[in-house]
């Protein structure tokens, strides 16, 4: 008994004295950057646990006259794909687009066959039927650098396809006039039959001189609404309706993850598409 015992007893330091397996090795993520929030939702929503997404602008950061720092250029140019809207929009990393787009890292909004007959200028990630067909090719990217994923990938870009359909399943097209500050919404009015009536000002920045255009063309065309940016602050908002006689809606163009009701793509359409119902029924 006792010589089974002392067995026992080597067999288990034996046992105890083995370095543990070692686990097997992480698989390496896809690194990818876009230039905007929203866009790197739906890269989070494809790509899943396979994929390492960041982004530069959210809600409160400025689309025009934006200046990248060292370390927003850094995490540009580190990646393994680049996504962006294009049409210039995105004139503050230009140099950097063109640099990836040399060696294939870059997927740009407008180049895709569907932003052919998209407006020339905005922000085309406001159209939904636009980020339908980037989910579905950000699926074939994925795929090429990971094909064992492929199935992975292409069943969550066509489960985003089918949110984006269910959201946007009879919303009304029918046509009506609004008046924009800026080019930035056209994609999404002009999807959903919003016609804007350019009055070039800065909703930020409102001179006696700009109120006064957009009396008169609100006037002229009668006109009862303008649709302005969601971060422009309420006191703005209240004056520009008091002096024109408009009444505002807003738009969120670039969502804000700590936001709930603006955190993510579907998020932010959503509302979107409520400011357009109530725009409609005025």
């Amino acid at each position: 008994m006792r010589r089974i015992t002392l067995i026992i007893g080597l067999l288990l330091a034996i046992g105890c004295g083995k370095a543990p397996s070692a686990a097997p090795p992480a698989e390496p993520r896809i690194v990818v950057c876009a230039t905007v929030y929203p866009l790197a939702d739906v890269v989070r929503q494809v790509g899943g646990e396979y994929v390492r997404v960041d982004w530069i602008l959210d809600l409160g950061d400025p689309m025009a006259g934006f200046s990248m720092s060292e370390n927003e250029r850094h995490r540009l140019t580190g990646v393994d794909l680049l996504v962006c809207n294009g049409l210039g929009a995105e004139a503050w990393a230009m140099q950097t687009i063109a640099s990836l787009s040399e060696t294939g890292k870059v997927v740009s909004l407008d180049t895709m066959r569907i932003s052919r007959t998209a407006p020339p200028a905005g922000a085309l990630w406001l159209d939904p039927l636009i980020v339908r067909e980037f989910a579905l090719l950000l699926a074939e990217r994925f795929s090429a650098r990971m094909p064992a994923r492929g199935e992975y990938f292409r069943a969550r870009a066509q489960a985003l396809a089918t949110d984006l359909d269910s959201a946007t399943r009879g919303a009304s097209k029918g046509r009506v006039q609004v008046i924009i500050p800026n080019t930035m919404f056209d994609p999404l009015l002009d999807r959903f039959g919003v016609a804007g009536a350019l009055v070039d000002v800065d909703p930020l920045r409102l001179r006696s001189i700009d109120t006064d255009r957009l009396r008169a063309r609100a006037r002229k065309d009668q006109i009862k609404a303008i649709v302005l940016p969601f971060d422009t602050p309420p006191g703005t908002v209240a004056e520009i309706e008091a002096q024109t006689g408009l009444r505002a809606y807003l738009i969120d163009q670039l969502g804000l993850p700590q936001y709930p009701e603006h955190s993510g793509y579907l998020e932010i359409l959503q509302y979107n598409l409520a400011q357009l119902r109530e725009l409609r029924a005025l």
